[in-house]
Formats: C-alpha cells, structure tokens, sequence
C-alpha cells in the first residue's frame, strides 16, 4: 500500500489558450515519491485549488492504469489531510 502524505506541484501552467492547465503531480509517501505529467481541462472561473483537484483527479486516473494497480497487488491511499486545500502547493 502506498500511503500519501502529502501532494506537490510543479511547472504548473495554461495551455490551449487558458482552456487546460497541465503539472507534475508528486505523491510524497513513505516509500518515495511518485512523479506524474498530468493534465485538466479549465473551466471559466475555476478557483486555483479545483485546478489543484482536477490534477490530482487525472493523477489517480493514470495510476489506476498501472499494472500493479490494476492486478491489486498494490493500493493508494491518502492521509486525512493530504488532499486538503492549505496543503495543495505548488513547488
């Protein structure tokens, strides 16, 4: 199991004209950290922190795709604050 403790951000930026913003997404775990290019579609208005959210939505989405995951050898869980919104930076 890998347990995040904490989520980080890095490069984060607009891209096909406002419409998409796209990061590296870092799980911060016991185990390592674990590195992901993500990318989510902006809607007007949008706050930075659901910005934030849609990545970390696309990050889970492309773990979910890992063989390891898929098989269920290993699994993803987040600490009780890793998600919350004065813990989401940017690096």
């Amino acid at each position: 199991m890998m347990l995040v403790t904490s989520v980080e951000f890095a490069g984060k930026k607009l891209v096909n004209k406002g419409n998409a913003v796209v990061a590296v997404v870092l799980f911060h775990a016991e185990s390592g950290i674990l590195q992901l290019s993500c990318k989510a579609p902006v809607h007007e208005g949008e706050s930075e922190v659901s910005q934030y959210a849609a990545l970390v939505s696309d990050a889970i989405r492309q773990i979910g795709r890992m063989p390891e995951y898929l098989t269920g050898k290993q699994s993803l869980r987040f600490a009780p604050d890793a998600l919350s919104p004065r813990k989401l930076r940017a690096a």
